[in-house]
């Protein structure tokens, strides 16, 4: 007989101490997503401002493709979407100048 109120008293707590924490996980956890998704939309946003000038003077600075591989390499292991993706090859193509010339 011990031994079931020793049971019923650690699920009792369980379940009480899953209530208790729950809620605040379950808002950590949507403020995470949502900090997460706003990181990405900034870096699209970085990443297509870099990708359009690229494309419009017809040339991209060597910093600028390596602040564009950075941005790009982030934004992918935020699990950001196809939009990027289909337009980043653009800036990799036309040609590269030094940042002087």
């Amino acid at each position: 007989m011990n031994t079931v109120a020793i049971s019923l008293s650690i699920i009792g707590s369980t379940v009480a101490l899953i209530r208790t924490l729950g809620a605040p996980i379950r808002k950590i956890l949507k403020l995470q997503k949502n900090q997460t998704n706003g990181i990405t939309c900034l870096l699209r946003r970085d990443i297509l401002d870099l990708v359009n000038k690229a494309n419009s003077q017809g040339f991209i600075c060597e910093t600028e493709i390596e602040e564009l591989r950075n941005l790009y390499e982030n934004y992918k292991n935020l699990d950001g979407n196809g939009v990027v993706d289909r337009v980043i090859d653009s800036a990799f193509n036309v040609p590269m100048k030094n940042k002087g010339e």
